[in-house]
């Protein structure tokens, strides 16, 4: 298990962790694993998203649990998912300035009404520092839409490992 972290609806609130499937070498698939009391856990696989999902870092937010890390290939684009309740996960769309472009989503961070991914051990086709998903004055975008995580270059050939949101302030830390 890779992340985890706390939150839900008044009286629904609940754990949930993230990584990846250790059960078998072979099979890169995301897991995500729920309990109400961080004793009785209940585990499940990403298998409805396609390429399932490594998945490296979970944070909580305005009633949204996101989650992100590598795709399944490194030829796919980012995989990034969401949820309302922890159990249901949808995959969603990154805007890439180019269309093989691969980013590598290491950490997350939730604040001012917006996620943002820190992308570390970019490839040299990457241009993003940071993805980001905010909340609009209409609510939050369909994660599924188009331009619903947008890439952002922040220092220009800066990998991201670590984000942390404090007094308005979003702060990464990495490597040039």
């Amino acid at each position: 298990w890779t992340s985890i972290t706390y939150g839900g609806d008044t009286g629904q609130e609940k754990f949930v962790a993230v990584g990846v499937n250790d059960d078998n070498p072979n099979d890169d698939r995301g897991m995500v694993m729920t309990s109400p009391d961080g004793e009785t856990w209940t585990r499940s696989l990403a298998d409805n998203l396609t390429p399932n999902p490594y998945l490296i870092a979970i944070e909580h937010g305005d009633s949204n649990f996101v989650a992100v890390g590598p795709s399944g290939t490194s030829t796919t684009k980012q995989a990034m998912f969401s949820t309302d309740n922890g159990v249901s996960w949808v995959q969603a769309t990154v805007a890439h300035a180019a269309p093989t472009e691969v980013t590598r989503a290491r950490s997350l961070v939730f604040g001012n009404n917006t996620f943002i991914a820190g992308v570390g051990d970019k490839p040299e086709n990457s241009s993003f520092d940071i993805i980001r998903y905010a909340k609009t004055d209409q609510g939050w975008p369909d994660p599924e839409g188009a331009n619903a995580w947008t890439g952002v270059t922040v220092a220009g050939d800066f990998d991201s490992y670590a984000l942390a949101f404090g007094n308005g302030t979003f702060v990464a830390v990495g490597r040039r």
